[in-house]
């Protein structure tokens, strides 16, 4: 499979990366607990999900190993 990970750019759409819990155990200050969209899995989205989210409304979430699987992340 090809990947190809990006900065976003305002406009883009794609699917941003969601830190998973079984990776980071303890989330940072700020940080809430979600859960993926397409698996269910428990991840972190930070306040910078948050602001990029609302600045594209194309841009989705999902955790780190379904935004890689789709190739969009």
């Amino acid at each position: 499979m090809k990947v190809n990970i990006t900065p976003h750019r305002p406009g883009q759409g794609g699917i941003l990366c969601l830190p998973m819990l079984k990776n980071i155990p303890n989330g940072r200050e700020g940080w809430k607990k979600t859960t993926c969209p397409i698996c269910g899995c428990e991840c972190w989205i930070t306040p910078g999900h948050v602001e990029a989210m609302s600045k594209d409304p194309e841009l989705k979430a999902a955790c780190t190993e379904c935004a890689i699987r789709s190739g969009n992340a």
